[in-house]
Parts: C-alpha cells; structure tokens; sequence
C-alpha cells in the first residue's frame, strides 16, 4: 500500500454550514501535517504499520506508544491525524464507529477512534 501525501481541496460550489466546517478541519489536520518534521512522519507511518500488523483493532495511543518509544518528537501532535487518514484512504485501516478514552496523560482521557486493521498478521502478538 502506498503513502498518499494528504490534500484537501476546498469545492468551487458554495458550502454549506457541515462542509464548511470540514474543510476548516481538512485545513487544519494539512497544515498540522505540513508541520510535522519528515523523520517523525515516517517513525509515525511505520508504527502505524507495525501496529496495524501487531492488533486486529487499536488506537492512535498504541502507535504514539512505538513513536514515544524511540524518542522521537514533533511540535505537531496533530499531524498523527493526518498519518491515520492517509493510512485510512490507502485501505490499509478504516475506523469501527468505536471510541475509547486515551491512557495518554497529554490527552486527558478524551475519546479517540478505535481502528481496524485491514493487513492484521494473526501469528503476530495478540492485544
């Protein structure tokens, strides 16, 4: 599966109240991105994998668990959102509709999406 850089484009039409605001968040979650240092994305993308791989179902805490684990760090939190979205649009995962509060400290507990992996290697370590 490939890596797709995330865009968003803005329709030429008028938008409506909800599409507004999701072209502010698809703003958002780009210029995160944008800010993100290129050898955390790719630490981030291969955690993603690896967790993808390593759990039939997990969350952005168990990839940012690997990414913490090596030290690494970005000024970008957000910019995991966009990791998660491009791994989303490849088919690699897709969300379940399930949400749990995150063990991050950082995070305060707050609900985050539980995601399914569509490349889980059974033998591997099980959740």
């Amino acid at each position: 599966m490939r890596w797709q850089k995330p865009t968003y484009k803005a329709p030429a039409k008028t938008m409506s109240l909800f599409d507004q605001s999701e072209h502010k968040k698809q703003e958002g979650i780009e210029a995160a991105y944008q800010g993100a240092r290129s050898y955390w994305k790719e630490a981030a993308q291969k955690a993603l994998v690896e967790c993808a791989k390593r759990y039939q179902e997990f969350t952005t805490a168990d990839v940012w668990v690997i990414v913490d684990a090596q030290g690494l760090t970005t000024s970008e939190n957000r910019a995991m959102g966009a990791i998660m979205q491009s791994a989303s649009r490849s088919g690699m995962i897709q969300r379940t509709g399930r949400y749990k509060e995150t063990t991050r400290v950082s995070q305060h507990r707050r609900p985050i999406a539980i995601w399914s992996s569509n490349i889980y290697e059974r033998n591997n370590h099980a959740k």
